[in-house]
């Protein structure tokens, strides 16, 4: 006897449903819990820690949704630098249309670069890997104009540095690039990804130049901020579509040299085990050992998680409050939700 589940419960807003019409949750026996202990505790877990959203996908279906008191499945959150990471998406596109490739140089769209000794070498890629050369900068995002205009702290491709200023910078090659189809960035982002996989921003903060932050503006609810990753669990396919060819994507999930837990705007967990130490001045990001090496995330502060996990075929979304002292730990939430630690 096989039963499937489409049910609601009251207790902290707690559902399981499909997703995307592609059928129920089905277990092959009765009295089959239907929240997975592991779901539960990971929940309680980052709701115990300033969390407000837990939502976890298996094989292109919603098994789990947990709110904490007061939230629900259409309050949107600010991503923080989680936003990052629909960088990736936008270079890809780009690629595809023949607007850019990961390697050409920057200068070759901000003229004002091919006359700098340094800034003259920096490639998108570069931009991208944060090891360009370009410092980090402030929490509070630039202008584009400003972001292009800050000086090199490192020569291209020795150094890697986190922080806002090369999201920037890639949001002005952009556009320049799209300068003739009257689109920003964001405009772009949305027509080529969002809208094909019915994805829905709920707000994106822009900068005294009118221009979206790429670095950390967007506001989603667990739930598009899912659609993404399961975007991405599926290799840029959507419902039997490509939406981004898989043989570019794969592009971001690529270490540099410098860096083997970052790839292009992902952070990638490849790195555990590694005998990496991070640069000062950055994040001290050395994977989560609690989750498997192919695990790839977009993460910003306040515990701000998208995970995707594709020998899984899981893909798990954390919202909590904008705070550094929740207390919040990736490795220990990753654990519970995986049933791999106590």
């Amino acid at each position: 006897m096989i039963n499937c589940f489409n049910a609601q419960t009251t207790l902290r807003k707690i559902t399981i449903f499909p997703l995307l019409g592609l059928g129920l949750i089905c277990s092959s026996a009765p009295g089959v819990a239907q929240t997975p202990a592991s779901y539960r505790r990971a929940a309680d877990y980052s709701e115990a820690h300033g969390g407000y959203s837990v939502v976890v996908a298996r094989q292109n279906q919603i098994v789990f949704e947990a709110y904490a008191p007061g939230q629900s499945a259409d309050r949107a959150h600010n991503l923080a630098s989680g936003t990052k990471s629909f960088s990736c998406a936008i270079a890809v596109a780009a690629n595809q249309d023949g607007l850019l490739n990961w390697d050409e140089r920057v200068a070759q769209t901000v003229n004002e670069w091919s006359r700098h000794p340094q800034k003259s070498k920096i490639t998108i890629r570069q931009v991208l890997n944060l090891t360009s050369g370009i410092p980090g900068g402030p929490i509070r995002p630039l202008t584009y104009a400003q972001a292009i205009a800050v000086l090199p702290t490192y020569p291209p491709g020795t150094q890697f540095q986190y922080g806002q200023i090369p999201f920037q910078v890639f949001a002005e090659v952009m556009r320049r690039k799209l300068l003739s189809r009257q689109e920003d960035p964001l405009q772009y982002l949305t027509r080529r990804v969002f809208q094909p996989i019915g994805l829905k921003v709920s707000y994106w903060q822009r900068g005294r130049d009118g221009q979206p932050h790429l670095p950390s503006g967007a506001r989603l609810t667990a739930r598009q901020w899912l659609k993404y990753g399961l975007l991405v669990q599926n290799q840029g396919r959507w419902q039997s579509k490509t939406i981004l060819p898989w043989t570019t994507l794969q592009q971001c999930f690529q270490a540099s040299a410098i860096h083997p837990g970052y790839g292009l705007s992902f952070w990638l967990n490849s790195v555990v085990g590694q005998p990496f130490t991070p640069p000062p001045g950055n994040p001290p990001f050395k994977g989560f050992p609690n989750a498997p090496g192919d695990t790839v995330m977009a993460l910003g502060f306040g515990g701000q998680g998208l995970y995707i996990i594709s020998s899984l075929q899981m893909v798990v979304v954390r919202q909590g409050v904008l705070s550094n002292r929740t207390n919040f730990d990736h490795d220990r939430f990753l654990g519970l939700l995986l049933n791999r630690s106590a």
